[in-house]
């Protein structure tokens, strides 16, 4: 799955958050910016990055639509 969460700067919370976004990507595929956040939230960030975190899963989200599509 073509997931790309290159937002985070840190790494501590990288692998919860890339596999909590792969888990909602497969459970739904097209999921709305507050659906990203309520899915994301049990997920700490130290670095602060979750503004982009939103927008990177919602750009992950965004390229499936198009794979699938094409």
């Amino acid at each position: 799955m073509p997931i790309e969460l290159l937002a985070i700067p840190e790494r501590s919370g990288t692998p919860g958050m890339i596999l909590t976004a792969v888990a909602l990507l497969a459970e739904n595929p097209c999921p709305t910016r507050a659906e990203i956040a309520q899915y994301l939230a049990g997920n700490l960030c130290r670095c602060g990055s979750y503004l982009s975190i939103l927008a990177a899963v919602e750009e992950a989200a965004r390229k499936l639509q198009v794979s699938a599509e094409g």
